[in-house]
């Protein structure tokens, strides 16, 4: 996924493709909410555009687990993250 960068890196990138990953992965659930959220930011991000990357670690019946990588223009990683999601039926 690639997201504009006209904003500063902040928790947007992270909700908008855990969010696209949910759709994808959720079999007739919702998330009802962000039961924890880890970010850590590990350079500023260049160019004009960043790519992220998200992979369900574990998705059980009432928390999902996924990991964020946000890379930069070139590739460099620039900030990585982890979410747990509460799901409803």
């Amino acid at each position: 996924m690639k997201v504009d960068n006209s904003w500063d890196i902040n928790a947007d990138p992270f909700h908008q493709l855990l969010g696209l990953t949910l759709e994808e992965t959720r079999e007739g659930t919702q998330p009802a909410g962000t039961a924890d959220l880890q970010i850590t930011y590990l350079r500023q991000a260049h160019g004009k555009w960043i790519d992220a990357e998200a992979n369900v670690i574990k998705r059980g019946r009432q928390l999902c687990t996924i990991h964020v990588d946000i890379m930069s223009e070139d590739g460099t990683l620039c900030a990585n993250g982890r979410v747990l999601y509460a799901l409803r039926s």
